[in-house]
Parts: C-alpha cells; sequence; structure tokens
C-alpha cells in the first residue's frame, strides 16, 4: 500500500487537496472515520454530489440519518466514488 502524509495545520486539523471522480476538491480529513472495510467517508456538498452523480461517476447507496450537534437529524442521499 502506498504511504502519504500531510502536515497538520496549526488547529490540528488535515486539509488535502483530492479528486472525487474527476472532481477536484479540497477536503478536511477526519483519521477516525475509516470503516472496517477500509473505506473512507466523505461529507459533500449537495452541488458536488449532484454533479457526480450527473456524469455517470456515483453509484447511488441509499440513504443514511446525520445527527448534528445541536441534535438536529436529516436524511442524505450516499453513494460510492473513485477518491
Amino acid at each position: 500500500m502506498t504511504r502519504v502524509c500531510w502536515p497538520a495545520a496549526a488547529d490540528g486539523r488535515y486539509v488535502v487537496d483530492i479528486a472525487l471522480g474527476t472532481m477536484a476538491c479540497r477536503v478536511m480529513l477526519d483519521s477516525g472515520l475509516v470503516d472496517p472495510h477500509g473505506q473512507v467517508g466523505f461529507e459533500i456538498d449537495q452541488l458536488l454530489f449532484d454533479g457526480l452523480e450527473q456524469s455517470g461517476q456515483l453509484l447511488r447507496a441509499g440513504r443514511r440519518r446525520r445527527s448534528d450537534s445541536s441534535g438536529r437529524t436529516v436524511w442524505l442521499g450516499t453513494g460510492f466514488v473513485s477518491a
């Protein structure tokens, strides 16, 4: 497996440039969010999600419940894309 390294920002966050499908993105990486299958989740805005879906690069995977720190819960579409 290829090894990569990023310096942490002053606030301890890792911000990296990646490609989701063929679209360039800047994301904050949470190193604690890797599931047992080795997959990493990215929360992206609806515009990017729709663009990936319309271009055929996103494989839809249903919906998932998300709760924020205020206790508000919303359902979001999910999918798989090459990153």
